[in-house]
């Protein structure tokens, strides 16, 4: 027996899999199916699971279920079968941007037939999956969503990215239980409207790009229709009524967020924030209009409860700065004000008094970002600038959390200890230091160089620190006395980065002599010259195996050395200006460059490919850094930024 799209007698509502009135008696029978032996096959299709499966179901019982994803094969079968027209690639894309779900590319290719005569290629290029049927069939699933599945969908809109439970839990006012969360979570599964990986969740691309289209259109409403005072205290989860708040998600949702990536704000700004700015002024005709609004629902919210404004008022900041509104004179005092982004905005006279900031983002004083790297779990980011500081941020939030203070100029160069617990820093004031990355202390100063230091390492237990100078001298320390354990001399200039083997035993060296050497730790005889650049090397790094060199230079490359040999393995071109900062990944098979052309290059280390160029900096890029995961790439740049790169 099959019983073909279940869900059309399942109702919508606070659970999944419940039963539409009258219709109870189905459960009834499924019961009995999955408790009673028999030899019948009994089939069942559906959106939504009904309740009764997850009580019967198991690897080792007779009730199964499957969850079906999309095949690629059967897409491209399907668009093949329909008489749509394009590429291998185009037919593999608009498969993608539909999960491969068959339902969505039967109902697109129609659409596809008639508007675009079957061309793939012109659909494309329209860049929207939501529309006519693919609408109508989403809005069905939404509609029978509760008030908690359709903020966690909103939410998961919203930042873009695999999220987990626990930042779901955090970012969702008024808060929920653990409990309540996961049953919404576990419903949304259910009826197929999420993605699970690893205990973090996010939505096939043309679900997304519905939810957006539904929260943008949603605020955009809430904002335009706001002419009387708002009652007291709203609930994001209000279900409307007299009661309920009039801006429901404008208080609850932000139209971006500051705790993400720089790759996921840019996208929100792109996707959500200035695409609600658009559709304000498409109703007020003038900035000015949406202007006065905000400032409208500012005065609002300070006569109700400003207390409990969740993220209206860091939305309002964030609509006028995206409008360019000078801040000056603005008043946010007693308000609410998360994920704000300020870090270009002036705030000449704004008033903040007794705001809640949590979470919002201001202009940070620093200078050009000489060095970035990451402690050895990957929690960590720390940077180095032309002001003599050194700062230290959590990956996960971007909050930062130390600033040492010590050095009178410069800091090139920074790296963390192997066991994540200190940081090295070397300075144009010819010093190397030593600190607590607990408590920002400095816990020794190793002097001894006579010019500026360029570049410090860490050798891989941990016990021994290089450093590079303009001295032209490379010199060895003990971490634990400070003692100068050996000077290496041989290069004919400025040494400007140097860089321990895996295993500890040797030493590379880049120098403003346009050559790179290979040193043995132990005797501190020079194993080897490199020599292939034509102008100074700024940058070598050792790949993981210790078999590979690499090295950036002013000539505009970055060259690929075999240790054994000395031979050049290859020279990867594309950049314009000087090589900076050269780095391998953790793995070994990437390599990534910064230059002064302000890009980030990632190279394939094998064919010698650029496989991506990164570029938002609005200055050269000093310095490059993998995350000890591979999954991401910190950059600093004379633009006194730093930005953290999704592979």
């Amino acid at each position: 027996m099959i019983l073909d799209n279940i869900e059309a007698i399942l109702q919508a509502g606070e659970r999944a899999g419940e039963y539409r009135p009258g219709y109870e008696e189905y459960g009834e029978m499924l019961r009995l199916v999955g408790e009673t032996a028999h030899q019948s096959s009994f089939i069942l299709t559906s959106r939504e699971k009904p309740a009764e499966l997850a009580t019967f179901e198991g690897r080792e019982l007779g009730v199964r279920s499957l969850h079906l994803s999309g095949s690629k094969e059967a897409s491209l079968a399907l668009i093949q079968a329909s008489g749509l027209v394009g590429s291998e690639e185009q037919q593999q894309e608009l498969g993608i941007r539909y999960g491969c779900n068959p339902l969505a590319l039967k109902i697109v290719a129609t659409s596809i037939q008639e508007l675009f005569n079957g061309e793939i290629g012109e659909f494309l290029e329209q860049d929207t999956a939501v529309f006519n049927g693919i609408q109508r069939l989403l809005d069905q699933q939404f509609n029978r969503l509760s008030p908690l599945e359709k903020t966690i969908m909103y939410w998961l809109a919203i930042n873009r990215e695999w999220t987990k439970i626990s930042e779901l839990a955090a970012d969702i006012v008024p808060s929920v239980s653990k409990p309540k969360l996961l049953e919404a979570l576990e419903s949304l599964r259910w009826r197929s409207l999420i993605e699970k990986q690893s205990g973090s969740y996010t939505q096939q691309p043309v679900v997304m790009e519905y939810i957006t289209e539904r929260l943008i259109e949603q605020i955009t409403r809430e904002i335009a229709q706001t002419s009387s005072p708002l009652p007291p205290c709203p609930s994001p989860l209000a279900k409307g009524g007299k009661g309920g708040s009039s801006l429901p998600l404008f208080h609850s949702h932000p139209l971006l967020k500051t705790t993400v990536k720089d790759f996921v704000r840019e996208t929100q700004v792109r996707l959500i924030l200035q695409p609600t700015l658009d559709r304000l002024l498409g109703i007020f005709g003038h900035p000015k209009g949406i202007k006065n609004c905000l400032a409208q629902i500012l005065e609002m919210l300070r006569g109700n409860c400003p207390s409990e404004t969740a993220y209206v008022g860091g939305n309002i900041v964030n609509l006028l700065c995206q409008l360019q509104v000078d801040l000056s004179g603005y008043d946010f005092s007693h308000l609410t004000v998360w994920q704000a982004y300020l870090q270009e905005a002036t705030l000449h006279e704004v008033n903040f008094a007794y705001s809640d900031l949590a979470k919002s983002v201001f202009t940070q004083n620093f200078g050009s970002i000489l060095s970035v790297t990451f402690s050895p779990d990957g929690k960590l980011l720390a940077a180095g600038d032309s002001k003599g500081e050194i700062r230290l941020w959590r990956v996960a939030d971007g909050q930062q959390l130390l600033t040492c203070e010590g050095h009178t100029d410069w800091v090139w160069s920074v790296a963390f200890s192997p066991d994540g617990n200190m940081l090295a820093s070397g300075s144009v004031d010819r010093t190397v230091k030593l600190w607590d990355i607990s408590s920002g202390q400095c816990l020794h100063t190793f002097t001894g160089h006579t010019n500026w230091v360029h570049s410090v390492a860490f050798s891989a237990d941990g016990k021994m620190l290089a450093s590079g100078s303009d001295d032209s001298l490379v010199k060895l320390w003990d971490i634990r006395n400070g003692q100068c354990l050996h000077t290496f001399k041989g290069h004919a200039n400025w040494d400007w980065s140097v860089a321990f083997s895996g295993d500890g035993k040797m030493l590379a060296s880049g120098s403003d002599d346009s050559s790179v050497k290979l040193w043995n730790i132990r005797t501190g005889q020079c194993l080897h010259t490199f020599k292939g650049h034509n102008n100074r090397v700024c940058s070598v790094a050792f790949s993981a195996d210790g078999k590979m060199l690499a090295s950036g230079s002013d000539d505009s490359s970055v060259k690929l050395w075999d240790i054994g040999s000395g031979q050049c393995l290859h020279t990867f071109k594309g950049h314009t200006n000087w090589v900076w900062s050269v780095v391998f990944s953790g793995d070994g098979k990437m390599l990534a460059s910064g230059s002064d052309d302000s890009s980030v290059k990632l190279w394939d280390i094998t064919s010698g490919q650029c496989l991506h160029t990164f570029k938002g900096h609005a200055n050269w890029v000093r310095s490059v850094a993998f995350s000890a995961d591979g999954k991401m790439l910190a950059s600093g740049s004379d633009d006194s930024s730093v930005k953290l790169w999704d592979i």
